[in-house]
């Protein structure tokens, strides 16, 4: 996969020169999600960027979960399996909803058909080796991934049990 250079500013406005990267899905998410969607705007102009999407405060949080999973359901296509995707968020509910994705794919054939038939996932799956999940703050850019490709859990919030029930389903069959 590709590496990505980008241009980012700390605190002091002091300019920092990173590179990350980059695979099948790309999520980047932080408290200043329009300097992240304008760094992957600039990136994309000089570095042909893959497509990008900016999913923040202009969506209803309602709908998050959704567009991630027709969003992956897309880019999952076979026609389009070539393409990667950047998606800037300052939204915990696009970090649930992925952290799903990649969840769904690691227990998928230890979990009951009864219990997967439950789930608004049961279909939609990424495999932890396509997707990169970043904080971007204070100009410093840090994979939040483990080892398993699971979202570490320190970020997350409390609040997001209302996404969180197909997660609980499927811990059980995690080793």
């Amino acid at each position: 996969m590709k590496e990505l250079k980008i241009d980012l500013f700390n605190s002091k406005k002091e300019k920092l020169e990173t590179s990350i990267e980059l695979s099948k899905f790309n999520i980047f998410i932080g408290s200043d999600p329009l300097n992240i969607n304008r760094i992957m705007l600039k990136s994309r102009k000089t570095e042909s960027l893959p497509t990008h999407t900016f999913l923040g405060d202009g969506y209803d949080v309602s709908y998050h979960k959704e567009l991630v999973y027709k969003i992956t359901k897309k880019y999952y296509r076979d026609d389009l399996k070539d393409k990667q995707v950047v998606i800037s968020t300052n939204s915990q509910f696009v970090l649930y909803a992925f952290n799903n994705l990649i969840f769904n794919y690691i227990v998928k054939d230890k979990m009951p058909a009864n219990l997967r038939d439950e789930m608004t996932c049961k279909d939609i799956m990424i495999d932890p080796n396509d997707i990169r999940i970043y904080q971007v703050e204070s100009g410093i850019v840090t994979r939040i991934q483990n080892k398993d490709g699971l979202i570490e859990h320190n970020c997350f919030d409390s609040e997001m049990n209302i996404i969180m029930n197909d997660f609980y389903k499927m811990i059980d069959y995690y080793e």
